[in-house]
């Protein structure tokens, strides 16, 4: 992963067209609150790719992670409050902990 990266999200889902509504709406909320910023979403359905979850202890999901910038946070989500949880976690790191 380069350090050129301002934010890293990683979406652990089952079914990804089950959650398209979600995800479409992480993306608005990035392009939203990240304005030319690197930022990288990736989605992993993990019964396409379940060493990735074990990997990464994903054991229940909808989960997003944010792996930059630290520190890690691991966050489930209800589908109907994805954008609390990404306001959640883009907030500084002590806000991010009152939060959840």
């Amino acid at each position: 992963m380069s350090q050129d990266v301002d934010l890293h999200l990683t979406l652990y889902i089952v079914n990804q067209e089950k959650h398209e509504g979600m995800i479409n709406e992480l993306r608005s909320l990035i392009d939203q609150h990240y304005q030319n910023q690197a930022v990288t979403l990736d989605i992993v359905d993990v019964l396409s790719v379940p060493e990735k979850a074990l990997e990464n202890n994903v054991f229940a999901t909808p989960m997003l992670i944010r792996e930059i910038p630290n520190p890690i946070l691991k966050v489930l989500i209800n589908i109907a409050s994805a954008k609390d949880v990404f306001l959640a976690i883009r907030a500084n790191n002590d806000q991010a902990r009152a939060l959840l």
